[in-house]
């Protein structure tokens, strides 16, 4: 019987060992998926998927994972440290930022936080249900105001909040108490929702005290982890997904003190205490939503939802945070900064007046000729394009460089109020507000870096920063306004113009002296914006890559016709997460056919796409 049981042991072992080895989708896998040029057109997207994904085994799949490369940015004496250059931490370093080594404890105080929040939604969707009327009620009057249809953001409390929230909503010793006069429509939730909260928290203390924690990571890589912890060092993603990157916190830090303190005046220093900016905020911002609290009954209430946000961001004392991500596809300009600042507003006074901003304009932006949803927009476009093999077109594609921080205050201001003039219904005296709401949220961006010592508060005094709701469609609107006389001027040169953010594609049918007098025309459009157009002149113009697709002119005896596939960067990792680390077994395979449903769509032929396969297994 014992031999039997270690004959078993043995044959699963070897079946582990062989789905795990690390093997490349070859042609004969691709060859069995059978797929023709007729299936592309008629089989469903899932189906296709499903054919490429069946002869491959998940494990097999995400072994790849195993050799993501590290970048590393240290120190002279951290380069030296013989801890990065060990085989362990090398591979602990490679299952990326985004790898669980340790599954979160379960236990009965982290199950009674989410049964509270929980009881919170349950508590607020039978409030909805008593004001059903009122609600209608005010969205007919919003609507009539021409306030376009939103949705208020939840501020992120914690849990005492909401345990607070739902005994004084339970509470009916209160005269205007909600549950008091309305309870006989749901009597039992009260009572439904602390046995929910007493079963889930007993069940999760069982399962703390019966379930052991597995590891995921060596001897070796948990002694490496704990080390790793000890040092001045971080970890986190690139841009462009370039890689994980571990970097010393030093070098971090002058990152951060060269986009801060970068002789252009784009921060200023606050020589004032936290407490002390907050209170002004929110001065200044009751003061400025004063007159909509004495106006209509929905610009009240939009008053009101502003306010309440901010004070809840007051009293938690929240500044925008700033940090940096690694931008290892570019070389250091001449200062040395090598990588992206962002300045995250969540929880900050104004980021419901941001996100506010951003439903209002988002629909007329995103809906703009010139404006691009995504790359699957532009596919469906040019899918449709035929040419005479005479007539002549030119590929072209730009990048604006740093718009966001490039874009001056005054000028913004006014591309926004003639976007709202020309491309929106909103009436006037919603686009003098929205005028002063936009000008608050750009002019009042405190921002703080956790890295750096004595807690110094900058505000941001040029452009506006990545991180906010209302930057992307701020932005946007820049561009519109910029661009728009120049394409009309070359209209009758341009096949399509279409820009996703920061990211041109042209599509050009006239001349070449023609075009370039239309590059001098953005030259002169702004000193502050300057376009950083592919070289692509050894082409002659017919291939481009924007966004994620590598788009060519193709050329038979009958006619011209655009191709296009997946583009893939230059120093793209393609750094994937192991199928060891420890999230929802669904993340994974949802990953894989997410990917290659997504080459599918990015490749113009049946061939195409079994080679881009090639390339992600």
């Amino acid at each position: 019987m014992a031999r039997k049981k270690q004959q078993q042991r043995a044959g699963r072992a070897q079946r582990r060992k062989a789905e795990s080895a690390p093997r490349r989708l070859g042609s004969a896998a691709l060859i069995q998926a059978d797929i023709t040029e007729e299936e592309m057109g008629s089989c469903s997207v899932e189906k296709l998927a499903g054919k490429i994904l069946m002869h491959r085994p998940l494990k097999a799949v995400l072994n790849r994972c195993f050799s993501n490369r590290v970048h590393m940015i240290l120190g002279q004496e951290l380069a030296k440290d013989p801890l990065f250059t060990a085989s362990h931490t090398r591979s602990l370093l490679g299952k990326t930022p985004k790898f669980i080594p340790t599954p979160k404890p379960i236990d009965a105080d982290m199950a009674r936080e989410a049964c509270t929040i929980f009881g919170y939604r349950l508590v607020g969707t039978f409030s909805r249900y008593i004001n059903r009327n009122a609600i209608c009620i005010s969205e007919a009057e919003s609507k009539a105001e021409g306030i376009v249809r939103w949705k208020p953001k939840q501020f992120p409390h914690g849990p005492e909040f909401y345990e607070d929230y739902i005994k004084d909503f339970f509470d009916v010793r209160k005269r205007l108490s909600l549950w008091r006069n309305e309870r006989h429509l749901c009597p039992n939730l009260q009572a439904f929702i602390k046995n929910f909260t007493q079963r889930t928290t007993a069940f999760a203390e069982r399962i703390r005290k019966e379930c052991k924690p597995r590891h995921n990571l060596s001897i070796l890589e948990r002694s490496a982890l704990a080390t790793l912890r000890e040092r001045k060092v971080g970890y986190n993603i690139s841009d462009k997904n370039f890689g994980p990157t571990l970097y010393s916190r030093d070098e971090y830090c002058q990152q951060c003190k060269l986009h801060l303190f970068d002789g252009k005046g784009t921060y200023e220093l606050v020589n004032r205490t936290r407490e002390e900016v907050l209170d002004g905020l929110l001065k200044d911002l009751r003061t400025l939503l004063r007159p909509l609290c004495k106006a209509s009954s929905a610009l009240s209430r939009l008053a009101y939802s502003v306010l309440k946000w901010a004070d809840f961001a007051v009293k938690k004392k929240t500044l925008c945070k700033f940090y940096i991500i690694w931008k290892l596809h570019k070389k250091a300009n001449a200062r040395g900064v090598r990588s992206r600042p962002i300045a995250s507003n969540v929880g900050f006074a104004t980021s419901q007046l941001s996100h506010f901003l951003h439903c209002q304009l988002k629909d007329s932006v995103f809906g703009h000729q010139y404006v691009l949803k995504d790359s699957l927009s532009l596919i469906r476009e040019i899918e449709k394009w035929k040419f005479q093999n005479s007539d002549d077109i030119y590929l072209l594609s730009a990048d604006v460089a740093a718009l966001y921080p490039s874009i001056d205050l005054e000028r913004g201001i006014e591309a926004l109020r003639w976007f709202m003039r020309t491309h929106t219904k909103f009436p006037a005296h919603l686009q003098d507000h929205y005028l002063r709401f936009a000008r608050f949220v750009l002019e009042n961006n405190f921002v703080q870096c956790d890295e750096l010592e004595g807690n110094q508060i900058f505000l941001q005094k040029v452009g506006t920063a990545m991180g906010t709701a209302f930057s992307v469609t701020y932005a946007t609107i820049f561009m519109i306004w910029l661009e728009s006389p120049i394409v009309e001027e070359f209209q009758s040169c341009i096949k399509t113009y279409r820009r996703y953010i920061d990211d041109i594609f042209i599509a050009w049918i006239g001349s070449l002296s023609d075009l370039a007098r239309f590059k001098a025309r953005f030259v002169i459009a702004d000193s502050n914006i300057s376009l950083e157009w592919q070289n692509n002149e050894t082409g002659k113009f017919q291939n481009v890559d924007f966004l994620d697709l590598s788009i060519s002119v193709d050329s038979n005896e009958a006619e011209k016709s655009l191709s296009f596939g997946v583009y893939h960067k230059p120093g793209n990792s393609y750094a994937y997460l192991p199928y060891g680390s420890f999230h929802t077994r669904h993340t994974f395979k949802a990953w894989l056919k997410a990917e290659v449903v997504r080459l599918l769509t990015h490749s113009c032929t049946a061939t195409r796409w079994l080679e881009e396969c090639r390339t992600f297994y």
